[in-house]
């Protein structure tokens, strides 16, 4: 199967976008702020669909398939990345480095707090 790549998608101040995604995807905000508001899902008989809001640089992942509806709080530009696209494994070690990074920071602090 051919990665395609992830297009960048601008939109106005108040612009509403409702599109299909994937479960596996992840949202990437790449400037201004957005709300966006998940597939609802039901709990304890009740209909839930958060309104997150993202800011510039911030991703969510969509853990359930079906419409997103993204509505641009300020000009905004985002991209919807796919569950199997090279970005997405980019981003993933991105963020295991920094993860890795905090954690060993954390165990060589211990360290030498234990010396000290």
């Amino acid at each position: 199967m051919e990665a395609s790549i992830p297009r960048k998608t601008p939109l106005a101040r108040g612009e509403t976008l409702r599109m299909p995604a994937e479960r596996g995807a992840t949202v990437l905000v790449l400037d201004g702020r957005v709300a966006l508001r998940t597939v609802p899902e039901w709990l304890a008989e009740h209909v839930l669909a958060p309104r997150l809001i993202l800011c510039a640089g911030e991703t969510q992942p969509v853990s359930v398939a079906g419409w997103l509806e993204i509505e641009a709080l300020g000009d905004a530009q985002i991209v919807i990345v796919a569950p199997h696209s090279p970005l997405r494994a980019a981003l993933r070690r991105c963020w295991v480095l920094i993860r890795d990074g905090v954690a060993g920071r954390r165990r060589r602090l211990a360290l030498r707090l234990r010396r000290g």
